[in-house]
């Protein structure tokens, strides 16, 4: 399934732009998760503590025009939430599988910002099933070669885990990645003979 869905967004980005660059990468990532919730549940939280995660995933980013681009990602996430007492201990991680599709807003050669949103498939022995939910994301981006990318991320989760100990809560994450394009596929020219 996630495979059809990248291939659905691949061929949605081929009909934006016929003649647009493309660019294929790899991205790696470490960031924090923290767990805010629902105000009759907000005071649980007071001893919580957060721990790194990590993602690790490809991309493919496509121009739309000078100043815009759209990039679809497929990205293994790691997330770590840990708590200080065995009473509010729901799980020590969680598994997930993401496909964020993002606008890219190039302010210049250099600084870029994306918005989007992140579809994805949580897996934890905590959770009695898989779960579907949609977050949004965004990030800033900092080009430090042509093919080489700094970017500071953030994604809130807008449908609430349901967890085990703690029944409504919204992840929020917040990291760094880099990424780099392995595959550059520049525009077709024509050219057109006369007469």
């Amino acid at each position: 399934m996630k495979t059809t869905l990248l291939a659905f967004c691949m061929s949605i980005l081929g009909v934006l732009h016929a003649n647009a660059q493309t660019e294929i990468g790899i991205e790696i990532g470490q960031h924090l998760s923290d767990y805010i919730g629902q105000p009759q549940v907000s005071n649980i939280f007071s001893g919580a503590y957060t721990t790194p995660g990590l993602k690790a995933g490809f991309f493919l980013e496509r121009e739309v025009s000078a100043l815009i681009n759209i990039r679809t990602s497929l990205f293994y996430n790691f997330r770590y939430l840990n708590f200080p007492t065995n009473d509010w201990y729901p799980y020590q991680g969680n598994h997930c599988f993401s496909l964020p599709i993002q606008t890219i807003f190039k302010a210049g050669r250099i600084v870029h910002f994306s918005l989007g949103l992140d579809p994805m498939l949580l897996l934890s022995e905590q959770l009695p099933t898989p779960q579907f939910h949609l977050g949004v994301c965004g990030s800033m981006a900092f080009r430090i070669r042509k093919k080489m990318r700094l970017s500071f991320y953030l994604n809130i989760d807008l449908i609430p885990i349901k967890l085990i100990a703690i029944p409504k809560s919204h992840s929020l994450i917040a990291g760094v990645s880099f990424a780099f394009v392995f595959k550059k596929m520049k525009k077709r020219r024509v050219i057109y003979s006369p007469g």
